[in-house]
Parts: C-alpha cells; structure tokens; sequence
C-alpha cells in the first residue's frame, strides 16, 4: 500500500480502537449536544487531521530519522511557546532554560554539517590536514 494508504488505514484502526472509550465517556453528554461543541469538535478533527497529513509529507520529504527529531523538537518548542503566550502561563527559568537548550541544539544541529563541509575543505588529496593542529589524529589500522 501507498503512503497515504497505510496513514489512512492507520486513522481507521485507531477510531476502532478509540470509539469503545468515546461511548464509554462522552457518549452521554454528546446525547444533548450544544451547537458551539459541535463545531469545536469538528474544528479540532479538522486541524488534526491537517496537522497529521503535514507531519507525515514531511516525513517523506526527509531523508534521515534524525531530521525528522529535529523537526519534531521545533514543533515541540514551538507548541509550548505558543501555548504559554496564548493562556498567559509564566514560565519558570527551568522551563525557559529546557527550551532555551533545545533551540540551541536544533540550531547547532543546523550548523554541523556546514562545519564539517569546511573541515573536509581543508584537507589534502591523502585525507591530511594543511594547516597543523595541535590535535593527534589517530587512525585506525587497516587489517
């Protein structure tokens, strides 16, 4: 099956497994149900829908598992963000600083491959450095 196939086939699974404990718990009140429930109920299906048909094209776009954590932890960041400006929660020092961290990791992430782009640049046609370090470089004997 495609992609698109198995996420579909995915989202049926989980509402079979899910609707036993809908009727168990909400069943009751959505027997009476108000207008402006029904349409946050249909308004939080829709954008969770969007927001998991985006998260898995991005998945496919990328190439590494690791790109995809970064991206889940930007998305992570940003959620928590938003939400503390949205319900005008304060956020602790040791709140600010976990995502204080993660961006910095997300941005060091980012600059590494750069970084190693140019260290590669600046090795001879044997794999050697042209400029002395004061670093050994040891390399493994070849068996």
């Amino acid at each position: 099956p495609s992609e698109m196939e198995l996420f579909a086939l995915a989202a049926v699974y989980a509402t079979g497994l899910l609707a036993p404990l809908w009727a168990a718990v909400d069943l009751p009140r959505a027997m009476r149900p108000d207008y402006s429930t029904v349409g946050l109920l249909l308004l939080n299906g829709c954008c969770n829908l969007a927001d998991k048909l985006l998260s898995f094209w991005l998945l496919c776009l990328l190439a590494s598992p690791v790109s995809a954590a970064v991206v889940s932890v930007v998305k992570r960041v940003i959620i928590v963000a938003a939400a503390a400006l949205w319900f005008g929660t304060s956020i602790s020092a040791l709140h600010a600083f976990g995502v204080a961290t993660a961006a910095a990791g997300v941005g060091l992430y980012q600059l590494a491959p750069s970084a190693a782009k140019a260290r590669d640049s600046e090795l001879d046609e044997e794999g050697q450095p042209l400029v002395a370090s004061p670093v050994l470089h040891l390399q493994a004997p070849h068996l």
